[in-house]
C-alpha cells in the first residue's frame, strides 16, 4: 500500500514539474537522463569485456578482492553444495529438475531474486568442466563480473550525463525567456506523467532487489498491486538476463580460469 502511494505521488510530483516547466524543458531533462542511462546499459557489458584481461580477471578474484566481498555474503548452505556431487549426478544422468530444487531449498534467506540465477548457471559446462568446488563460488564469481559490468556502467553513464548536461544547458538557456503557452504546460504534464511512470519503475525494481536482504521491505511490495507485476517480471528475468551469454563470452571465461587456478592453489597449501 505505501508503495502504491508513493508510486502515484512521484507520477503527480513528475507531472506538476511538466507543467510548470512545460513540455520542451521536460523534454530535454528526460531525454537526457534516458539517453545516458539506454547508452550506459547498451555498452557497459561491451566495454566492461573490452578491459577484461587476465591482469584484470586476476585483480577481481585475488587475495582480498571483489571476489571475496561477494562471497562472504553467500549462504552457507550453497557453499555446501559440492560442484564435485553435481557432476557425478550430471554424469549418471540425474534429473537436473532434482539438483535445481535441492539448490532452491538451500536458498533461503539469498535475495529471492537469485535463485533463477543459480539454477541457469549451476549445471552448465564452464562451470562442470572447471576446478570450481561449489555452488557458492558459481554465484559469487558471476555476481563479480557483474558488479565489474555495473562499476563500468556507472562509469560511463557519469560521463555521459557531464556531457548531456552542458549540452542541455545551452538549449535551456535558448529556452530561458520564452514564455510558455498553455499548450506547453499541458503537454508538459503528459510527459511529466510518463517521466514519473518510468521513474518509479526504477524506483520499484531497486526495491524489488532489496526486499531479498529486507522483510519488511518485501511484506510492502507483497501488499502493492503496482509492485507485484514488477517483482514478478524481476525475479524471472535476472537469471536470464545476468547469466544468458556467459557461455560465449571468452572475457568471462578468463575469470573463470584465474579462479579455478586459486581454487587449485589453496587446496594444494
Amino acid at each position: 500500500m505505501i508503495l502504491d502511494i508513493i508510486f502515484f505521488v512521484l507520477i503527480i510530483a513528475m507531472a506538476a514539474l511538466g507543467f510548470i516547466f512545460g513540455f520542451f524543458k521536460s523534454l530535454i531533462s528526460f531525454l537526457g537522463w534516458t539517453i545516458s542511462l539506454l547508452i550506459s546499459y547498451l555498452l557497459a557489458k561491451a566495454i566492461a569485456n573490452a578491459f577484461l584481461s587476465i591482469g584484470t580477471a586476476q585483480w577481481l578474484v585475488g587475495d582480498g578482492s571483489i571476489f571475496d566481498m561477494v562471497y562472504g555474503i553467500i549462504p552457507e548452505g550453497l557453499k555446501k553444495i559440492s560442484l564435485d556431487a553435481i557432476r557425478q549426478a550430471v554424469e549418471s544422468g540425474a534429473d537436473l529438475n532434482g539438483i535445481k530444487e535441492s539448490i532452491r531449498a538451500q536458498s533461503e534467506g539469498l535475495l529471492f531474486f537469485l535463485t533463477p540465477l543459480i539454477q541457469e548457471a549451476v549445471c552448465k559446462e564452464m562451470y562442470l568442466g572447471s576446478a570450481l568446488s561449489n555452488v557458492g563460488q558459481v554465484l559469487a564469481l558471476e555476481l563479480t563480473y557483474q558488479l565489474f559490468v555495473i562499476m563500468v556502467g556507472v562509469i560511463l553513464f557519469i560521463v555521459l550525463r557531464v556531457i548531456v548536461m552542458g549540452l542541455s544547458l545551452i538549449f535551456k538557456f535558448k529556452l530561458k525567456d520564452r514564455s510558455l503557452k498553455m499548450w506547453e504546460r499541458l503537454a508538459g504534464i503528459g510527459l511529466g506523467v510518463v517521466r514519473g511512470f518510468a521513474y518509479a519503475c526504477i524506483l520499484l525494481m531497486v526495491v524489488s532487489y532489496i526486499a531479498g536482504m529486507s522483510q519488511p521491505v518485501k511484506d510492502q511490495l507483497d501488499a502493492s498491486a503496482v509492485g507485484k507485476p514488477v517483482t514478478a517480471w524481476v525475479s524471472e528475468s535476472t537469471g536470464k538476463m545476468l547469466s544468458g551469454d556467459l557461455e560465449s563470452n571468452d572475457s568471462y571465461k578468463l575469470m573463470i580460469t584465474a579462479l579455478g587456478e586459486r581454487v587449485q592453489k589453496e587446496k594444494t597449501e
